[in-house]
């Protein structure tokens, strides 16, 4: 009924240069929730489905440069079945650096996702203080890329549909240029989807 998506990233620096493609508009279309926030948008669209309202802050925290994006967002995010997720990001985290935190509430228990930058992610399914399933991925970062680049060979060499749907990435693309309005007007948008 509930997910808390949480990144946190330090690219202070590259937000305060004007030379660098990180947070450039032009060249990144975005600022944190263009670079990182899609990625935790197309995970939660793949497991919930196309949302249909969204409510976003977007803002500048640690620079003024006009063609940098944000580099602070909050987004909420309303799916179908009554499912509704936060999600929020910065690179301006001088504390953990980089943090990255998913934990979806159900009924039944939370399912959390834990990577902290280091070579591994953690999964945990916790019910009454309780640690009843535990996972943990090492190299997951590298594992992953293989496996993605190894699927999209396969796919061109066999013909195949991609894994991702065109037009689910469709979606999720309209859902981030959604919150960039919703950021704008400062208002919630109704996605129609």
């Amino acid at each position: 009924y509930y997910i808390q998506c949480m990144f946190t990233g330090d690219s202070r620096k590259e937000y305060l240069n004007p030379l660098t493609w990180r947070g450039d508009i032009t060249q990144s279309g975005g600022g944190v929730f263009m670079d990182v926030g899609v990625h935790m948008l197309d995970w939660l669209q793949l497991l919930f489905g196309s949302p249909y309202a969204i409510y976003a802050q977007h803002r500048k925290i640690t620079t003024k440069l006009q063609d940098k994006g944000e580099n602070f967002a909050t987004i909420v995010v309303e799916f179908p079945d009554n499912i509704i997720a936060n999600i929020s990001t910065t690179h301006n985290d001088i504390g953990y650096k980089f943090r990255w935190e998913v934990r979806i509430y159900g009924t039944d228990g939370v399912l959390t996702l834990l990577d902290t930058g280091r070579q591994y992610k953690t999964l945990q399914m916790i019910k009454e203080n309780q640690v009843l399933y535990e996972y943990i991925e090492p190299e997951w970062w590298k594992q992953a890329n293989i496996r993605a680049l190894h699927t999209i060979i396969e796919s061109i060499k066999e013909h195949k549909a991609p894994a991702v749907s065109y037009d689910h990435a469709r979606s999720v693309m309209k859902t981030v240029f959604a919150s960039y309005d919703s950021a704008r007007k400062g208002k919630r948008i109704v996605l129609g989807m």
